[in-house]
């Protein structure tokens, strides 16, 4: 009877530690901070990447790239970021700003974010684009060619 207890209770222990590091993975979600180059001190001080202004989707690229291959989150600061590349978010990452009113993207000659991949999130911010040339096949601050893409609250 002691050893049928006994082994039960250690079986019960072993579940319990073996699903601990298991609940713990579920919740962490890898998250990256850019802030702008007008975000508050204290966005930049909690930032990864501190945009200068300029060409803003250099850093807003590296924080989706430096990202597991699992995904993660990119955080956008309140702020106004000027981008005169592409973006283009990796499988299974969200992009997320701190709302539509606060976080503003501007686009110049071309650029714009790409969506083709799978499973990528954009939310919680404003778009704006111009000088865009005639040669550019696919015109617009946001072009999505994946299936599984989310989109809210984008306004532009």
């Amino acid at each position: 009877m002691r050893d049928r207890r006994t082994t039960k209770l250690l079986i019960a222990v072993f579940l319990i530690v073996g699903l601990v590091p298991i609940v713990g993975a579920l919740e962490t979600t890898p998250t990256t901070i850019v802030a702008a180059s007008d975000s508050s001190a204290a966005a930049k001080a909690a930032a990864a990447y501190v945009c200068d202004g300029v060409n803003d989707h250099v850093e807003i690229q590296a924080a989706l790239n430096a990202l597991p291959s699992s995904g993660g989150v990119v955080l956008l600061s309140s702020g106004t970021y000027n981008c005169a590349g592409i973006i283009a978010p990796k499988a299974g990452s969200t992009l997320k700003g701190e709302g539509e009113t606060t976080t503003n993207l501007v686009f110049t000659r071309d650029g714009r974010i790409n969506v083709d991949r799978e499973y990528v999130t954009l939310d919680g911010f404003h778009v704006k684009g111009s000088g865009y040339s005639s040669n550019v096949k696919w015109l617009g601050v946001l072009t999505v060619r994946a299936s599984h893409a989310k989109v809210h609250n984008i306004t532009g």
